[in-house]
């Protein structure tokens, strides 16, 4: 889609829909909308939840695109044999959710970045899962993320690592700026803060780590977590090591700082 298009329905703006043996790719420059209650700006889907197909799945939107819907943003769902990558710069809105993720168990990496633009759901922001046997990695190098359970949710719940890098604003009115998640099966969670603000209603950011790996957060800008902590993070016994480091900036919480 040219930066000139336009594009909308009353139930989805874009539907790509793939049960063959290739990728999927949905690339936008231009205006997306969907103009109901309950649907997607942009729909797209490998396979079906009873018979996997497809390879990799591909959302790409340019700086001058917008895209909007009654429910979702932007909904990709993989369940086919590839990565899932995410990649944003423009305006994203969704009732629900701005972005919303889920990578089966056959797939691989899932990548969600942000380079510019905002990203805004009515509960999510971001709301990420992988099932898969790849890592989970969100990457925002400028931009806004806004929900109000979730800026940004990311859960591995397959065999791979969780990597959260934040550069922005993101913020999560009513619960948690953050929240990182692994499973039992997963490994490392990384949470990496360059710059910008973290916060959230209840929680600025909090990590849990049912894994094998180790658990890292960095913090360089603000965190704030409005009625609980700043930052809560934990592991679990068959985890390893746990680190959270300050290099500037500053963290507060209505109840402790770091938890």
């Amino acid at each position: 889609q040219a930066a000139t298009g336009s594009l909308s329905g009353s139930t989805i703006g874009i539907y790509a829909g793939n049960t063959g043996m290739g990728a999927t790719s949905v690339t936008t420059a231009g205006t997306i909308s969907e103009t109901g209650t309950g649907g997607y700006g942009v729909y797209a889907i490998n396979g079906t939840p009873s018979l996997g197909a497809g390879t990799g799945l591909t959302v790409t939107q340019a700086a001058t695109g917008s895209i909007s819907g009654g429910a979702y943003g932007i909904f990709a769902s993989n369940r086919g044999t590839g990565a899932t990558t995410v990649t944003t710069a423009g305006a994203i809105a969704g009732t629900t959710s701005g972005i919303d993720v889920y990578s089966g168990k056959a797939t691989t990496d899932v990548t969600v970045t942000q380079s510019a633009g905002s990203i805004t759901g009515g509960s999510n922001g971001i709301f990420a899962q992988n099932w898969g046997s790849g890592d989970l990695t969100i990457d925002q190098t400028a931009g806004s993320i806004t929900g109000s359970s979730f800026g940004i949710y990311a859960g591995s719940y397959g065999t791979g690592a969780t990597a959260i890098a934040a550069a922005g604003t993101v913020k999560g009115t009513n619960t948690y700026g953050i929240k990182a998640y692994n499973a039992s099966t997963a490994t490392n969670l990384t949470l990496d803060q360059t710059a910008g603000s973290i916060s959230g209603g209840t929680y600025g950011i909090i990590a849990q780590n049912n894994g094998t790996g180790a658990t890292s957060i960095t913090t360089t800008g603000t965190v704030t977590g409005t009625s609980s902590d700043g930052i809560n993070a934990t592991n679990a016994s068959t985890a390893g090591n746990l680190t959270v480091a300050q290099s500037a900036g500053s963290i507060s919480g209505g109840t402790n700082g770091i938890w």
